[in-house]
């Protein structure tokens, strides 16, 4: 099922009820393996940046900011 925006919904998801559970929250954090590079692209457009170095599992970490998402949202209206 992979195309179908299946993962990017969910992904949304996720962070609209982490915005609204705990709306003083700054940022979420995921991470994921390196030769993922599907997910790697579904973070990205997202707006998840990467951190510079892998976890201590090797795997990449990506934060989103919720502070500019919700400047960006607000612009928006």
């Amino acid at each position: 099922f992979q195309g179908c925006g299946f993962g990017r919904a969910a992904v949304e998801a996720l962070v609209e009820l982490a915005q609204s559970r705990a709306p003083r929250s700054t940022a979420i954090g995921l991470s994921y393996k390196p030769a993922n590079i599907v997910a790697e692209r579904l973070y990205r457009a997202l707006g998840f940046q990467a951190a510079a170095q892998p976890d201590e599992n090797g795997e990449i970490v990506a934060w989103l900011d919720l502070t500019a998402l919700r400047t960006n949202m607000r612009t928006a209206d």
